[in-house]
């Protein structure tokens, strides 16, 4: 009999060992998901502008805010700039963060992609267009894209 009663409390024990890893397990995917609930795939507000030289767009011109919440970030993950001149000179056009570059585009590549942490814009920065050299197209240039918008306190999560 108290071999019996020896083994039962032992598949007990088991049994209740296996009860705990399974609830914390759960605790564990629950957490992930509250985590995961704060990123999210966002399109970057649309910039139209007639073409001009010099071209200039985005930033603080034309009432377009392309910037962060306070308390988040976005990745950049894909850009486009459509209706630049294509061809031997096309034209040129600087991507600035503020008031510094950090891409360029042009007539002959006018779209870009980026993995994540390749590309920030922090809550207060904004992006701005600026064309290079001349500028010859006059025809209506529509810049947009995408982003990740994440929660500030998730950004380790995701590199």
């Amino acid at each position: 009999m108290s071999d019996v009663t020896l083994h039962l409390s032992a598949i007990s024990q088991h049994l209740a060992e296996l009860r705990d890893a399974e609830r914390q397990r759960r605790i564990e995917q629950q957490r992930e998901q509250e985590l995961l609930r704060g990123i999210k795939f966002i399109r970057l507000p649309l910039v139209r502008q007639a073409g001009a030289n010099p071209f200039t767009a985005g930033g603080d011109i034309g009432g377009v805010d392309a910037s962060p919440n306070v308390g988040f970030t976005w990745m950049l993950r894909h850009l486009v700039i459509e209706g630049l001149t294509a061809g031997a000179t096309p034209d040129v056009v600087n991507i600035l963060r503020g008031a510094r570059i950090i891409w360029q585009l042009n007539g002959n590549q006018f779209a870009q992609t980026w993995g994540r942490g390749e590309m920030w814009l922090n809550a207060g920065e904004t992006l701005a267009y600026q064309s290079v050299g001349t500028f010859t197209s006059t025809a209506q240039i529509i810049i947009h894209g995408t982003a990740e918008e994440v929660p500030g306190p998730m950004l380790g999560k995701l590199k």
